[in-house]
């Protein structure tokens, strides 16, 4: 048979400071709803813009529902695939590069 813990059993007491009401938490939900909206809306237009064609976007702009579906800019990444690639290696090289850099400047200033 399983037993609730108590609060000693957790370490963890409820008072005033650390509870959160009901109304409180609905807001809160609401508000980070809206932010993940926030973020999430413009990555699918850019998705669903980049199955567009260039008239489409040309004639109505940026739109959820193009008049025009097309995988011409796809086609033209395939062309360009090793220009990707050495895209992707400089991207990487300075990443790391610039990581490495900044965690030993940051080590000498911290020790100090």
């Amino acid at each position: 048979m399983t037993r609730k813990p108590k609060e000693a059993d957790t370490g963890f007491t409820r008072n005033r400071f650390n509870s959160i009401s009901k109304t409180t938490n609905a807001i809160f939900s609401i508000l980070m709803g809206l932010l993940s909206l926030f973020m999430i809306v413009p990555m699918v237009l850019v998705l669903i813009v980049s199955f567009s064609s260039d008239a489409s976007i040309a004639y109505n702009g940026f739109s959820f529902f193009p008049s025009e579906w097309s995988l011409e800019g796809y086609r033209y990444l395939a062309k360009m695939g090793d220009q990707v690639v050495n895209s992707y290696k400089i991207t990487l090289f300075y990443t790391i590069f610039g990581t490495l850099m900044s965690l030993s400047v940051m080590s000498l200033y911290a020790y100090v």
